[in-house]
C-alpha cells in the first residue's frame, strides 16, 4: 500500500469524492486503475535540512503545524527545541 495525491479535482472513487491534492492510500493495483488521476505522494519535509533554516524560520513552520515545543533555553526555545518537534 502506497499514498497516492490526486491531480485533478472532483473525483468520485469507491464512494467518495476527491479534491485536487487530497491523499489516499491504494495498493498498486487499484493505483493502476485510476493511474491518469495520481501522483504518488511525496513527503517534502523528508527533503528540508533543519539546522539551514533560522530559529525564526523554524518557529513559522512549527506554528503553522501547531506543534508543541518543550522549552529548553534560559529565556524560552532555542533552535534546538523548534528541529526536535518537528522531527517527532
Amino acid at each position: 500500500m502506497k499514498e497516492y495525491v490526486f491531480k485533478d479535482d472532483n473525483i468520485a472513487y469507491s464512494g467518495g469524492l476527491y479534491h485536487s491534492g487530497d491523499k489516499i492510500v491504494l495498493t498498486d493495483e487499484q493505483a493502476n486503475a485510476i493511474k491518469h488521476v495520481l501522483e504518488p505522494f511525496k513527503n517534502k519535509d523528508a527533503s528540508v535540512n533543519y539546522d539551514d533554516m533560522t530559529t525564526t524560520e523554524l518557529k513559522k513552520i512549527v506554528e503553522e503545524k501547531g506543534l508543541n515545543v518543550i522549552e529548553t533555553g534560559k529565556n524560552g526555545a532555542i533552535k534546538a527545541d523548534y528541529i526536535k518537534a518537528l522531527e517527532k
